[in-house]
């Protein structure tokens, strides 16, 4: 995810979004999935596929952001085109 968020910061004017990204990952996915892992009876093994779901649900975020993006971007170029 390290690439992708350099990518995306060099290329948007508003890199706070993708910050956003990173925090989300960390709060809302990891942490509460590392809680509900932990109380399974294999919780040494379980905790550390939190890890991977919240990447996965970061990169769903971060293609859901570049497709508003992208969308964003060609309607401004749409207007000024004409």
């Amino acid at each position: 995810m390290f690439g992708v968020d350099v990518y995306l910061k060099t290329q948007t004017k508003n890199p706070v979004v993708f910050d956003f990204a990173k925090t989300y990952r960390l709060l809302v996915v990891v942490l509460p999935l590392a809680w509900i892992f932990s109380g399974l009876t294999n919780a040494s093994t379980m905790i550390w596929f939190a890890f991977p779901i919240a990447e996965l649900a970061a990169a769903i975020m971060a293609v859901i952001f570049m497709i508003q993006a992208s969308k964003r971007v060609s309607r401004l170029l749409k207007d000024t085109a004409q």
